[in-house]
């Protein structure tokens, strides 16, 4: 299945849409040297918020 391409300013909404902390400065370095899929299921458990709750 192919996806269309994303930014790296798309993928970074898309997370912190899914709840996960993106706020550290160092997120564009680390999508842009692994890509959103190895992030988001290899090391999601680095970046998610256990606090949030969902929109507001």
């Amino acid at each position: 299945m192919e996806r269309p391409f994303t930014t790296i300013e798309e993928q970074i909404k898309k997370l912190e849409a899914r709840g996960l902390n993106v706020s550290n400065s160092e997120v564009k370095n680390i999508l842009a040297m692994e890509n959103y899929y190895n992030v988001v299921n290899g090391y999601k458990g680095l970046f998610i918020d256990k606090d949030y709750n969902g929109p507001e």
